[in-house]
């Protein structure tokens, strides 16, 4: 009998206008890669997501699954302008979706078909359960 684990983890929705943006936002000096995701939402460091691009540029909606690295709650002193948010690395396996947002950075990855991007009735951040065969 196949044997399953349930993750309960929150799912953040973040908008990528262009390539130019996801560079910025992009963290490759974290083990696995990772991105800082603007937000409003408390999060608490280590604690699992799945983040939810949307790459606006390419028509691309990528998935990958991740754990709060570090919080910025407010931004910094009023010279500064820091927007408060999460740094979320990567997990291991997400190989595939690490490769086609540097795709992205790069130029390489083409855009695909225009389509228009689902409606989701649900506010961000929204949790879900994630069944992964192996370990109980």
């Amino acid at each position: 009998m196949l044997k399953c684990r349930v993750l309960t983890m929150k799912v953040l929705k973040t908008i990528i206008a262009s390539p130019e943006d996801l560079a910025s936002r992009y963290l490759p000096q974290m083990l696995h890669s990772g991105l800082f995701i603007p937000q409003y939402t408390r999060l608490s460091v280590g604690e699992d997501v799945c983040v939810w691009c949307q790459i606006r540029s390419h028509s691309a909606e990528v998935h990958v699954l991740g754990t709060v690295y570090w919080v910025r709650h407010r931004s910094g002193h009023k010279t500064q302008d820091l927007v408060p948010g999460a740094g979320i690395g990567f997990k291991a396996g997400q190989l595939e979706q690490v490769r086609f947002l540097e795709r992205v950075i790069s130029g390489k990855a083409a855009p695909f078909l225009r389509r228009r991007s689902p409606r989701t009735p649900l506010l961000s951040p929204w949790r879900c359960q994630l069944a992964s065969p192996g370990s109980t």
